[in-house]
């Protein structure tokens, strides 16, 4: 289990790797597109850790092959900041729901 503090309400969060509304997993759009047009090197190949499959074939090792590109972030249970983490799982911006109305002019 993996735990944090939450910097704004001093709230204990604790991820349990279950759906449970606390991990998001964030890709930006061109990020994305990168991703999906990358292309398989024939002559460069990339194994995973059995040598059965090609690395950018296997959509469980996204997240490992294009770590620069994605981030997680946890979402407090209690005040709803949201905790964005770098590549190495390091808390890298905190983000606080704001409570002020929008003015349209």
């Amino acid at each position: 289990m993996a735990s944090i503090m939450c910097k704004k309400c001093n709230t204990g969060i604790h991820y349990h790797s279950e759906p449970n509304g606390i991990e998001y997993t964030f890709i930006k759009e061109n990020d994305w597109i990168i991703i999906c047009n990358s292309c398989f090197d024939g002559k460069a190949k990339e194994m995973d850790t059995e040598k059965y499959y090609p690395k950018l074939f296997r959509t469980d090792t996204i997240e490992e092959d294009f770590s620069e590109l994605i981030y997680k972030a946890w979402k407090c249970p209690a005040c709803g900041s949201i905790i964005i983490f770098d590549a190495k799982g390091q808390p890298w911006k905190t983000y606080e729901i704001c409570n002020e109305e929008k003015v349209l002019l």
